[in-house]
């Protein structure tokens, strides 16, 4: 009988990220989904695949066998295991799959260092990598793509700086545009449980401009990058995936970030700023905006540098492959008998940890 491998996917947007693994894994495994944590315990799995901290010492709790790997959906930490409770069981996994050595040292410096480190790269990165062929949006191609994709941080979030302006102080007024191009708002998968009232400030907003489209909040963010001509966002993994596509951006940092309780001066977001064109009022936005249109390539040097610093050799659009091939091997050196046990704990608390990433 094959090891069954089941994969959690407790947000909709970890989906996105889970699912290419599981494709790369049929006929090779015994590969189910799972979208509650109950389910994913009834199947008794093998080995439990997740992509955040979420209920991991229930699993510990109710799977006491089972290898869990996280192969994370963010690519910055903003504090996420820092926050975790002190324990060990909240913190560690068997297996994590990695891409850059920050993400290593960040697990091993907050006491969160799994059994195995695996370098695969991150999976949603592959369409980006292979240059994909953007999906079907219904947008107007014609004109550049500009998308806005912030943070969920309320403090980080250039959401709330914006508000109901988002398009003229972006594209300009319609009377006087500064640029004549397509307003995608995409917004981080928690804003609807976190801050619903922001969406409705777009939802009027796009009612009352038509150059604004709104995306679900679940959309595959993946998608929508691979259509932008350039990116705006603030504090959010978006910007580091989006090196991948050597596009411009357009970062702007609000006047409250270093109050977030997840603010981290050393975190990725605030320490390569270079990437983007960075913008503090939001009076110049419009301006910045058309001037990074208009030399799309002014950056180039230091995206490349960072983009090489972060993923490495890992570019080739294979990172789910590489992944699904760990997960091969350990299901294979689990029955010799090679591969260590997974963690136990001595006593274990019935809920689950905090989300991460």
């Amino acid at each position: 009988m094959k090891p069954r491998v089941v994969f959690f996917a407790n947000g909709g947007f970890h989906s996105a990220v889970l699912r290419p693994i599981m494709d790369e894994l049929k006929g090779r495994l015994d590969v189910q989904p799972a979208t509650e944590a109950h389910e994913a315990g009834r199947l008794k799995p093998t080995i439990l695949v997740v992509a955040s901290h979420k209920r991991l010492e229930w699993f510990r709790w109710k799977l006491p066998e089972t290898w869990i790997c996280s192969v994370r959906h963010g690519l910055v930490g903003k504090r996420g295991i820092e926050h975790l409770p002190d324990r060990d069981s909240a913190r560690r996994f068997d297996s994590v799959c990695v891409g850059d050595q920050t993400t290593i040292d960040r697990y091993l410096r907050n006491r969160a260092a799994p059994q195995e480190m695996w370098l695969t790269g991150f999976p949603q990165m592959d369409p980006l990598f292979r240059r994909d062929r953007a999906p079907d949006l219904g947008l107007d191609r014609s004109r550049p793509v500009i998308l806005f994709a912030p943070t969920w941080n309320p403090q980080m979030s250039s959401t709330p700086l914006l508000g109901a302006e988002v398009a003229d102080l972006i594209l300009g007024p319609r009377s006087a545009p500064s640029t004549d191009g397509t307003l995608v708002l995409k917004a981080h998968p928690t804003t609807a449980m976190w801050n619903p009232e922001w969406l409705t400030t777009w939802a009027q907003a796009a009612a009352a401009d038509p150059r604004i489209t709104v995306l679900a909040p679940t959309t595959d963010v993946t998608g929508v990058m691979l259509a932008a001509d350039l990116m705006i966002s603030d504090a959010s993994s978006t910007i580091f995936e989006y090196l991948a596509l050597d596009r411009p951006m357009v970062l702007i940092t609000t006047p409250d970030a270093a109050s977030d309780i997840d603010y981290d001066p050393y975190d990725l977001p605030w320490r390569w700023r270079d990437v983007g064109d960075e913008v503090t009022d939001r009076a110049v936005l419009a301006s910045v905006v058309a001037d990074a249109l208009a030399h799309p390539t002014r950056r180039a040097a230091e995206r490349l540098s960072r983009r090489n610093e972060l993923f490495g050799d890992l570019q080739d659009g294979q990172n789910a492959r590489r992944v699904a091939d760990r997960l091969v091997d350990l299901a294979a050196r689990m029955r010799s008998g090679k591969a260590p046990p997974a963690l136990r704990f001595a006593s274990l608390p019935r809920g689950g940890g905090s989300d991460e990433g």
